[in-house]
């Protein structure tokens, strides 16, 4: 397992959302990763996904080229409730703020993140 932050500069969080699935295909392929498992907290994009149609032009090309890579891997994609993946939205913020890092394995600011969601405990947001 590992996980990134990238800096897409400005750009939509629909646009941010494409981008991250796409790196993480790239990510898996070139670690040699056989079987991956994309969640995302977006319909449109895993609808995407699992049609392979209605990618944002400026990422068309990044996407065949995955497909061409992963044609015959094992692919799983599902959508999850945004509350529901905390480490994501960390890794976001992380991006957001300018970080591009690649980790092997759970950093040290998300380990606590990790566990919930391992969990599968809900976690609520009040105001």
């Amino acid at each position: 397992m590992g996980c990134f932050s990238i800096n897409l500069g400005i750009s939509t969080s629909i646009f941010a959302k494409f981008a991250g699935a796409i790196s993480t295909m790239e990510y898996a392929f070139a670690y040699n990763w056989n079987n991956l498992w994309l969640e995302s907290d977006s319909t449109l994009v895993v609808q995407a996904l699992q049609t392979m149609q209605g990618f944002p032009w400026k990422l068309r090309t990044r996407w065949a080229n995955c497909i061409l890579k992963f044609g015959s891997n094992n692919i799983r994609i599902s959508n999850i409730f945004r509350e529901g993946n905390c480490c994501a939205d960390k890794l976001a913020s992380m991006g957001a703020q300018g970080t591009t890092a690649w980790w092997p394995n759970v950093p040290n600011f998300i380990v606590n993140f990790y566990g919930r969601d391992l969990s599968t405990m809900p976690f609520y947001r009040f105001r």
